[in-house]
């Protein structure tokens, strides 16, 4: 497991930097241009082999890390600027990760792993499968994608603000809202879409969209349909 810390702010991100000054300051620069050593800040690391039979070393791994977020936060960090002292102080806003780290750093009881394998499950877990909301619990069907799902109802209420039996560190120490304090472990964009939700809506999209092509075969299809995908490019670019 590696624990860093990184800003919010920074110099932008790739799609940016080739902007005129006057331009990106027309949007808030985040934090992915820039040597890692300058932009992410290596708080924690160890095996899995460490962690995994002793709990308490991931939870006082977490302690300090909070207690140094308080320090910034309540003390701040002197600089010099110009000549100039400022006091600059931080502030942790959220925690981000994969779900497997927002399980352990939060000790989640409502969680991806409770979900039933399989559609067929003789017994189907009740413990809910989102510290969001009370999706899987019951009466509430994960299941349910429609504007009037049961679990949209839930997110934010009362019953779903504790999705933990003993409060991790950062909870018990991090600046947060006291009525949405799960709202502090965050599931970020590349391991829940790209490397999630995003594989199987752009695969199932292309079984779809290939059954649609002229071929005998899946491979015929397939590239039936990349010549489509690149001749639907060719004319984005050339502006036809």
């Amino acid at each position: 497991m590696i624990i860093s810390w990184q800003s919010t702010l920074g110099r932008g991100t790739s799609k940016t930097s080739d902007l005129p000054e006057a331009e990106q300051d027309r949007h808030q620069r985040l934090n992915f241009v820039g040597h890692p050593e300058v932009t992410r800040f290596l708080s924690f690391c160890a095996l899995r082999e460490t962690y995994a039979n002793d709990p308490d070393v991931l939870t006082d791994a977490l302690r300090h890390i909070v207690l140094n977020f308080q320090h910034g936060l309540r003390d701040g960090i002197e600089v010099v600027y110009r000549g100039e002292k400022f006091r600059l102080r931080l502030c942790c806003l959220v925690t981000k990760g994969d779900w497997p780290c927002l399980i352990e750093a939060g000790g989640l009881t409502r969680h991806f792993r409770r979900a039933a394998k399989k559609s067929e499950a003789k017994t189907v877990p009740n413990a809910g499968l989102c510290h969001f909301c009370l999706a899987g619990t019951e009466g509430v069907p994960c299941s349910d994608t429609s504007d009037t799902a049961a679990w949209i109802q839930t997110m934010g209420s009362a019953a779903a603000s504790f999705a933990w039996d003993v409060e991790s560190p950062i909870t018990l120490g991090l600046v947060k809202n006291p009525a949405e304090p799960a709202m502090l472990f965050r599931p970020d964009l590349f391991h829940n879409w790209h490397l999630g939700m995003g594989q199987c809506f752009v695969g199932s999209t292309l079984v779809l969209l290939s059954s649609m092509c002229p071929g005998s075969s899946i491979p015929k299809r397939f590239e039936e349909l990349t010549q489509l995908w690149r001749s639907w490019c060719k004319s984005k670019w050339l502006g036809l």
